[in-house]
């Protein structure tokens, strides 16, 4: 599967869940500012692209920021939880652009 392919599996999923709870407009913010967020820090980015590191430990950084991130909401936390289970994070910018 193409990474345009997954990324679009997940935007689609994500617009769904985020139209039904009227929340479009915050969701979509929320993910421009994450991908904003991890592409601003080169390590962050580097790991969340890094196939070698398990998804155990992606998921774990997810965790934190999700801590020390409390404003977003559980529908895109759901998103990044998911993703860094599935080692997709690194799907983050194409997601971002499809949604």
């Amino acid at each position: 599967m193409t990474v345009r392919a997954v990324a679009r599996q997940y935007a689609l999923a994500l617009f769904d869940v985020a139209r039904k709870g009227r929340m479009t407009d915050r969701v979509g913010r929320e993910l421009a500012e994450f991908v904003a967020l991890v592409a601003s820090h080169e390590e962050l980015s580097a790991v969340f692209a890094n196939t070698a590191i398990p998804a155990a430990a992606k998921r774990a950084i997810v965790d934190r920021l999700l801590q020390d991130l409390p404003g977003l909401s559980p529908e895109f936390g759901r998103l990044l939880t998911l993703l860094a289970d599935r080692d997709r994070l690194m799907h983050l910018d194409a997601i971002a652009t499809i949604f």
